[in-house]
C-alpha cells in the first residue's frame, strides 16, 4: 500500500497477483501513460491526482481489473481513463464488475476526451507508435 506518494512519471501494473494500492498520490508528468494496469493486474487507485501524461491518465486493458476511484484525472493528452474491456463488455455480470470499479472521478481537460471504453483486449496504435527508423544495429 502506498499512501501520498508523488511519482515523476508513469507506473505500470502488471500480472495476475499483482495488487498495489495507491491512495492520496500524485501522478504526473510522464511522455505514456500516467498509470497503466494491464495483463489481468487488480489493485486501487484512489483519491489521488493523474495529471499531464503524454497519453491516458490511466489505461486498463489486457483483462486488468483495478478499482479507480475518487481521483482527479486531468489535463492528459490521450483520454482520462482509457479502458479495453476484450470481450468481458458482452457479458452482464462481468460488465457490471467492471465498469463498477469505475467511479466518482473527476475527469477534466483531456484532449483525447474523458473516457473511452473499447471492447479491444489492447490498444494496438500503442504498437505502430514504435520508429523502427530509430534502431541500431545493435539493438537487435
Amino acid at each position: 500500500r502506498l499512501e501520498r506518494c508523488i511519482v515523476d512519471g508513469g507506473l505500470v501494473v502488471a500480472g495476475l497477483r499483482t495488487f498495489p494500492q495507491l491512495y492520496n498520490c500524485k501522478i504526473h508528468g510522464s511522455r505514456g501513460c500516467g498509470l497503466h494496469f494491464t495483463d489481468h493486474s487488480r489493485g486501487c487507485l484512489c483519491d489521488s491526482i493523474v495529471t499531464k501524461h503524454g497519453r491516458h491518465g490511466a489505461l486498463l486493458d489486457r483483462h486488468a481489473h483495478p478499482r479507480v476511484a475518487c481521483n482527479q484525472i486531468k489535463d492528459n493528452r490521450g483520454c482520462g481513463i482509457q479502458f479495453f474491456t476484450g470481450q468481458a463488455w458482452k457479458d452482464i455480470a462481468a460488465a457490471d464488475m467492471l465498469f463498477g470499479n469505475i467511479s466518482h472521478n473527476i475527469l477534466e481537460q483531456n484532449d483525447g476526451g474523458q473516457i473511452s471504453i473499447t471492447p479491444a483486449v489492447a490498444d494496438l496504435d500503442e504498437w505502430l507508435d514504435f520508429d523502427l527508423e530509430h534502431l541500431d544495429a545493435d539493438d537487435c
